[in-house]
Parts: C-alpha cells; sequence; structure tokens
C-alpha cells in the first residue's frame, strides 16, 4: 500500500484563478486545516498564465512554493513556449504536451523536441513529466531520455473514487 503520505496530487489552476483569486493564500491555509503538508499538493499552470508579468503574479507563486508547494509547467510546448518563463519564475517542474509524446517514435522531429526539453529542463533543475504515454515503447525511449515522471493510459485510466482509493490500498 501507498500510504496517504505518499499521495501526491495535482490542481489544474486557470491563469483567471491566479490573477484574480487567493489561491495563493486558500491553498496553504486548507492543507493546513487537513494536516497535510504542502509537499503533497503541486499547481499546474499554463505558459500562458505567466504572461501576465503583473509582480503579485510572481508573488503569488512563490508564496505557493513557500508553503512546499510545487508549481509545474502544464503542456509545455503547444503555448508560447518562451523560455524566458523558465528561469524568470519559480518552477518545479515541467509537463511535456502528449502531442510530442504521441508521434515521437515515428516523428524524428518530436523525438528531438522531447530530448531537448527534458535535456535543457534538468540544467535549470527541473523535473519533468511526459504526458499521454500509452505504449512500453514510449516509456523506454523517455527513460532513455532521463525522463522524471511519466503519466498516461499505459499506468492506469481515470478511476471512480472507490477504485482508486482500492489501487492504492486505502
Amino acid at each position: 500500500a501507498y500510504g496517504a503520505e505518499s499521495i501526491r496530487i495535482a490542481v489544474n489552476l486557470s491563469p483567471r484563478q491566479i490573477a484574480n483569486g487567493d489561491v495563493h493564500l486558500s491553498w496553504p491555509t486548507y492543507l493546513a486545516e487537513l494536516g497535510l503538508p504542502g509537499q503533497q499538493l503541486c499547481i499546474e499552470i499554463t505558459e500562458s498564465s505567466l504572461l501576465d508579468t503583473r509582480p503579485e503574479i510572481a508573488a503569488r507563486l512563490a508564496t505557493l512554493r513557500a508553503a512546499g508547494i510545487s508549481i509545474a509547467l502544464d503542456d509545455f510546448g503547444t503555448g508560447y513556449s518562451a523560455m524566458s518563463y523558465l528561469t524568470k519564475f519559480a518552477i518545479d517542474g515541467l509537463k511535456i504536451d502528449q502531442s510530442f509524446i504521441r508521434d515521437m517514435l515515428n516523428n524524428p522531429g518530436d523525438r528531438a523536441i522531447v530530448e531537448a526539453i527534458i535535456a535543457m529542463s534538468h540544467k535549470l533543475g527541473i523535473k519533468v513529466v511526459a504526458e499521454g504515454v500509452e505504449t512500453p515503447e514510449q516509456q523506454a525511449l523517455l527513460q532513455q531520455y532521463d525522463c522524471d515522471f511519466c503519466q498516461g493510459f499505459l499506468f492506469a485510466e481515470p478511476l471512480p473514487e472507490a477504485e482508486f482509493a482500492a489501487l492504492l490500498g486505502l
């Protein structure tokens, strides 16, 4: 069994929620009320969230990180992909969009992009998740490129809550 302490949940936040909400205050408070450490939560944002260069956006992300919550850039490579975002904002993780993973075995361009994103991210101290991994061959290639994590139907399809809890032995 995995146990509740080993579970890490990722939550997608929209650019609007980051810009106009109080997520930087509510999430750490909510986790404290539950008695859970921030390390069990990852906030996933899109590249478009980072287009808003107001200082308060960076400050809100920094507040989340100070609470132990990690910040991941979701669907990387499909949006604006300004490399400066990776150093300007406190990003802990990058999720390579499944559109690159899907065709990387047959498309040398996608394969090169995936390998380059992983290498660049690691040089910046950023962990990498490959989205949409569906075959053992994709997983093997990603392991060859030292991808940190894979997610997709190869491992599990979406499950109802009871089946998920059973899978974890909870």
